[in-house]
């Protein structure tokens, strides 16, 4: 009755929700219940539906996933059918799948995240960056620091080294982007603040390079950029403009979460270069982020 309510989407159907709910929290185990999850997560996209409903929704689908028996396997072909739908074309229908997966971040043990956690972090790190919509990029902002915070920023080493290791200016971009954002979930553990520093000091050296990129002339004899008339030097500043305000960012998420063990370490050799080119930079964004940082520093 209840997944006839649900694909009928009748008036009963926070009821027949609730129904699933309660049977889930049950644990009993009956085929009805897998049958009618499908159902539920198309109900979850839908753009007609409402908040309530939605909620409603989501909350079923993460009490199935992490309290119902079913083997791993099955929770992977789940999580990677709501992660393949992050593309889903209603920005409502992609908000709710990441509310849905925040929840599951939050509730699968960390073994199983630590094991996992690349099949989450690709995904969600791509519309954190790329989303159209700017509260979808918003949100998956935040299921990513839930899941930096609930695995640690360590479980993603090899892949953000590999993005950073890339030839191509565009992964670089990436991996800065998803270190801006999960940096400052990574906190000390001991009464020693230097102890959240040092779980991130491997991502020291690739800050430093985003951030001391030397953005020079195609001709060589004209390299040094005073020596550059106006327009060229512009076109000069504007190529992969990117990479370098990300690393500023990367600066900003460690200020902000490490901030004695940056003025420690390696903001000696940042600062020169800030007051020397990047607080005049063509771009706005890289003048003003180098003026934030100068500012704070000071």
């Amino acid at each position: 009755i209840a997944r006839a309510e649900i694909i009928e989407r009748s008036d009963h159907l926070p009821m027949a929700l609730a129904v699933t709910l309660a049977v889930i929290a049950k644990k009993i185990a009956i085929l009805e219940v897998y049958d009618i999850i499908q159902p539920i997560t198309e109900l979850m996209m839908h753009l007609s539906i409402s908040k309530a409903i939605r909620e409603r929704a989501v909350a079923v689908l993460a009490k199935f996933l992490t309290e119902y028996k079913m083997t791993m396997d099955k929770v992977r072909s789940h999580i990677d059918l709501y992660l393949r739908n992050l593309n889903y074309p209603e920005p409502t229908g992609r908000l709710a799948l990441l509310e849905l997966l925040q929840v599951l971040v939050f509730r699968l043990p960390t073994v199983v995240l630590q094991q996992e956690g690349n099949v989450f972090f690709i995904p969600i790190v791509s519309t954190t960056c790329q989303d159209e919509a700017a509260e979808v990029r918003e949100k998956a902002a935040g299921v990513l620091k839930a899941l930096v915070i609930n695995s640690g920023l360590g479980t993603f080493q090899k892949t953000i080294v590999g993005w950073l290791d890339r030839p191509e200016t565009r992964f670089k971009c990436t991996a800065l982007q998803a270190l801006a954002h999960g940096l400052t979930t990574v906190k000390s553990t001991t009464n020693d603040p230097a102890d959240g520093f040092n779980k991130v000091a491997w991502v020291v050296p690739h800050i430093l390079r985003a951030v001391l990129h030397k953005q020079e002339h195609h001709n060589k004899k004209k390299q040094a950029q005073q020596d550059l008339k106006l327009k060229e030097r512009e076109a000069v500043e504007m190529k992969h403009w990117e990479y370098i305000f990300f690393g500023l960012k990367c600066v900003e998420a460690l200020m902000d979460a490490h901030m004695n063990s940056f003025a420690e370490t390696f903001a000696a050799q940042i600062m020169p270069h800030l007051f020397a080119k990047l607080i005049n930079h063509t771009h706005p964004w890289i003048r003003q982020a180098a003026m934030r940082i100068v500012q704070r520093y000071l």
